[in-house]
Order: structure tokens, then sequence, then C-alpha cells
């Protein structure tokens, strides 16, 4: 995995004049459409988590690699979380048209190919819909990433997976320190709010028997912190270093600007008559 420096050069699209943009999209068909939420992520980390992580990645791969990056849609679709103060939700469809919209401006001024950046992953399903309509329609490709593909590089960083305790407060302190409160953390057990026999093991996931069951709830009914994670390490404060957040990030930017650089290279779909 190579690693590359940071270079002085203007990747977000609403930081160049037109000219610049001009010049900006003749050089390139990709852009990197970024998506983030605001929203609990327990009590270590602010509602802007997934923005404030989007925007971290998203400039590092924009000087990193010759891209186009759209700036950072704050709000995302997390109907589940609105029980909790401060979550902003987006509907699904609303949230499709937006990126069509967006996508659509861009196809105008040449680009063919996206990368979705969405650290939430509430946004997936508004993505999906989006990245299949703009092939149909315009022949564009389309890809979805995150910061939990560095779990998959390095597969030891997947054990300290959470939802606003190890790895995302890890990732605040490297990012934006000032708004991440580790101190405030700490693992509290799931709520079973469906009878002794269905357990509690995720966000909307229960286990039943020997099999596993999804029951559509809000993070509320399993969570009064809306902090969990799966692993020992992601439950376990003292994991949310500075450190730890470099690694996840460094790591998923680096794959995700060689992954770009062979999507450059991909034949795209045939264009519509």
């Amino acid at each position: 995995m190579r690693l590359c420096s940071l270079v002085d050069k203007k990747v977000w699209l609403d930081e160049m004049t037109w000219e610049e943009a001009g010049e900006a999209f003749k050089k390139t068909d990709v852009a990197v459409v970024c998506s983030g939420a605001t929203h609990p992520n327990g009590v270590a980390c602010p509602l802007g988590t997934d923005t404030f992580v989007a925007v971290g990645m998203g400039e590092r791969i924009g000087k990193r690699s010759n891209v186009i990056v759209v700036p950072t849609l704050p709000f995302g679709y997390n109907p589940y979380h609105t029980d909790f103060p401060g979550c902003i939700h987006i509907p699904q469809q609303h949230l499709t048209d937006l990126y069509l919209d967006i996508c659509r401006a861009l196809y105008k001024y040449g680009i063919r190919r996206l990368i979705f950046l969405s650290p939430h992953a509430g946004n997936a399903s508004a993505i999906l819909d989006a990245a299949f309509r703009l092939r149909e329609e315009n022949g564009m490709l389309s890809a979805f990433v995150s910061y939990e593909l560095a779990g998959k590089v390095k597969p030891d960083l997947e054990a300290y997976a959470s939802e606003g305790l190890a790895d995302e407060t890890a990732m605040m302190l490297y990012l934006k320190p000032a708004t991440a409160h580790p101190e405030r953390g700490g693992w509290q057990e799931f709520k079973n709010v469906y009878g002794p026999k269905i357990k509690t093991v995720g966000s909307r996931k229960f286990s039943f028997g020997k099999g596993e069951i999804t029951i559509y709830s809000t993070s509320k009914d399993i969570s009064d912190t809306c902090g969990w994670s799966s692993t020992a390490k992601g439950r376990d404060m003292t994991n949310a270093t500075k450190e730890l957040g470099e690694n996840i990030i460094e790591t998923a930017v680096n794959y995700i600007v060689e992954f770009i650089d062979e999507f450059k290279k991909v034949k795209l779909p045939p264009a519509p008559n």
C-alpha cells in the first residue's frame, strides 16, 4: 500500500472559481460525492461525526488523486435515530432525488464515474437507487466507499468497530479533537425489549434460537446512549486514541486512492440510446 503526501491544491468544487472548475473538469471524469449525517453517535462523539469523517476523507482523497470532490451533504437517512435530540432525518426518496440532481449536474460537465463516499451506512439504500438510475439514464458508473474499508485492508482494525465508541471516537480525536470526549463514553448493555428469548445483538439485529432476525427497531429501543459495539475492543474506550483514528482514516484513504486509479481504467457501460 503506497503512502501519498498531501499536496497544496484545491480539491473541493465549492472552493474553485467557475474558471478553475472548468479546467478541473477537463482533467478528470471522476467525482467523489461526499455524504454524511447529523445524528447521535454515543455520548463521546458529536452529531456530525459521519459528516466530519466524510470531509476528512474527501480532503485526503482529493489531494492524492485527480478527482473532483463535491461538498459534503451533512444530512442523511436515519429515521431510527430521531428519538435522540439533534437528529436531522431526510426521507429516502428525497435523499435519492438530491443525489440524482447533484450527479446529473456533474454529468453535464463531463463526469462519468462516481465515488459515493458515505461513512453513514444508512445512506446506502438511497445511493443504490440513485446509482442504478444514473447508469440507466446516462451510462454513469458508481462505487460506494467508506472508512469501514480499513477493516478489510487491516483485519485487526475491524475489532474496534462501533457506533459512537472506540473507532468513531478515535477518528474524531484524529480529525476534529475538540469535538471528541472519550471520558464520557462507555459500553452499556443492550436493552432486550422483545422478551427473554429474543436477544438484542446489534442495531436491528436480534438472535432467536440458532438464527438471527432483523426487527425494524429504533436506536432508543435498544440503547439509552445510542452507542454500541459487537466486539470487546470496540466497547473499550481506552482504545479510542488519535493513533487508532489516524490508522483507520489513512488506511481507508490510501486504499480508496488505489481503487480510483483502477476505476479510471474501467470501460464505461454503453451510453443509452
